[in-house]
């Protein structure tokens, strides 16, 4: 696996941005790997997640794979939910809600 970071927290922690932009290259909007490296679907699914801040639901295809499926190809394109729609190459944008239910447990008197 690629070493995949968010640009904005490398800059936080150091490093100038000539060296983000000598050495590294974006994958995603704001979401690099060093230069000469070829990502990895894991690193795509990765980078996904990272563009949206880190609250996108990846899903589809993709989402089988970090689930261990092993035939889902390197080239397929990554499917994440998201609550806005800014497109980016490489990415599926959906958005789709997932509901979260609450259950009750209710102990009734007699």
């Amino acid at each position: 696996m690629t070493e995949v970071f968010l640009g904005r927290e490398a800059l936080g922690a150091g490093m100038s941005r000539h060296e983000l932009r000598r050495w590294y290259h974006p994958i995603f909007r704001g979401v690099y790997v060093p230069n000469g490296s070829t990502p990895t679907l894991a690193d795509r699914t990765l980078g996904a997640w990272l563009t949206s801040d880190r609250t996108g639901v990846i899903a589809g295809a993709a989402a089988s794979a970090v689930h261990g499926a092993k035939w889902v190809d390197h080239t397929e394109p990554i499917e994440i939910l998201l609550g806005e729609r800014r497109r980016q190459s490489g990415l599926i944008v959906r958005t789709d809600r997932i509901s979260v239910a609450k259950w009750k447990t209710s102990t009734g008197s007699r």
